[in-house]
């Protein structure tokens, strides 16, 4: 579609059944999709109970102002901002051009599927729109058999999932967190790995490490290598030719009595009982 100079311009899919959910059980029910370029000067109103599914948009480029809940939202490129089912809100357009992808989904459970994710009420940065998941759900929105369907609730989940992007992580802090989450599944038997010894052999300020965790993952370094170890353990269990001290010694735990306190106090069974 060629774009005019002075006008909005916007390409949109919707389920032709927009008052009737399709005939399939599913969480949420993929509604419609758009890619919109607004220009300079422009306002759109939304009124309370108008929009009764949620929607959310994807910054390209420019950034539009979203009012809503009295307080006031800037979209820049990389963020996201969503809306609720019924929830009144302004967009309006600053001096530049700008450009934003959004999406709908609805049915019962839409706001507390939303919702679910986490995310803040006001923009926020989420990475590069994911272009590719927006189309896949397009195309599918253009067949919908009771496989495609599911395939375009698949895609929703892609794009809330990549919404939770990197927060504001450096390139170089993401390789940094692979190696580090690397290095724990290699030296998993090694009971001298921890805190310190990650800190020390990746050359990482421990305040640092603790920060990217905790940022990323939303737990602490220990937290993550008891949790692999107990992976570890609870596999090797399963497997009859070992010795509880073997499975012990296997998934990084120096002494047996302790590994055994430990299997008991996170999952509520001594490690007999998981054979």
């Amino acid at each position: 579609m060629k774009r005019q100079k002075y006008r909005n311009w916007s390409v949109g899919c919707f389920r032709p059944e927009l008052k009737e959910y399709p005939n399939i059980d599913l969480p949420v029910y993929p509604r419609s999709l758009g890619h919109f370029i607004r220009m300079p000067g422009n306002r759109e109103e939304v009124k309370a109970g108008e929009k009764t599914f949620v929607q959310i948009f994807w910054g390209i480029r420019g950034a539009p102002v979203f009012e809503k809940g009295g307080t006031r939202h800037v979209l820049l490129p990389d963020h996201v901002i969503y809306c609720l089912p019924g929830e009144p809100y302004v967009i309006r357009n600053r001096s530049e051009e700008c450009e934003y992808r959004w999406i709908t989904f609805d049915g019962p459970r839409a706001e507390e599927f939303m919702l679910s994710f986490g995310y803040p009420r006001g923009a926020f940065h989420a990475g590069s729109c994911p272009h590719r998941n927006f189309l896949n759900f397009e195309e599918e929105l253009l067949v919908r058999p009771p496989a495609a369907w599911r395939r375009m609730f698949c895609e929703i989940c892609c794009i809330l999932a990549a919404a939770g992007g990197s927060a504001d992580d450096s390139a170089g802090e993401k390789w940094k967190l692979r190696e580090i989450l690397a290095l724990c599944r290699s030296r998993l038997a090694d009971p001298a790995l921890n805190v310190k010894t990650l800190s020390d052999e990746l050359k990482l300020d421990r305040t640092t490490l603790l920060r990217m965790f905790r940022e990323t993952m939303q737990l602490t370094p220990s937290y993550y290598l008891s949790m692999l170890r107990l992976q570890r353990a609870l596999s090797l269990l399963q497997n009859p030719t070992l010795s509880i001290a073997e499975v012990a010694e296997r998934s990084g735990f120096r002494d047996s009595n302790y590994f055994c306190r430990f299997i008991k106090k996170n999952t509520g069974k001594r490690p007999s009982q998981w054979r």
